[in-house]
């Protein structure tokens, strides 16, 4: 967030010392930018034209937002859980995360054993 504050893309001697996850941020750059203080990805569609916003997701939060979200839209299986996610937020791997938030899901397990 700091580089983007700045406006100043790290050079490539300060990419090598930020942790993965930064570095492959930063190769996003042109799709990152900072609202209320608050990290978004443009989720851009192959015209050029911007669909929506993406909140970039820390690590601590993740688990719990997907669990929520997954809830929220009534159990309704990955695929409905992966676009709800993409509409949303954006973290490195969503979709494979979102797939093993769905798959344990304690009441989705219940629903299909009954």
């Amino acid at each position: 967030m700091a580089y983007c504050h700045s406006g100043t893309e790290p050079d490539k001697d300060e990419i090598r010392t930020l942790p993965q996850e930064a570095r492959d941020l930063i190769f996003q750059w042109d799709s990152l930018l900072i609202q209320n203080d608050l990290l978004y990805s443009k989720y851009c569609h192959p015209d050029g034209a911007t669909r929506y916003l993406q909140l970039v997701l820390p690590g601590k939060l993740r688990r719990q937002y997907v669990e929520r979200l997954h809830a929220d839209l009534g159990h309704f299986g990955e695929s409905k859980t992966c676009e709800a996610l993409q509409r949303r937020v954006y973290f490195l791997r969503w979709r494979h995360y979102a797939k093993l938030i769905v798959n344990t899901c304690t009441v989705c397990n219940q629903s299909q054993r009954g």
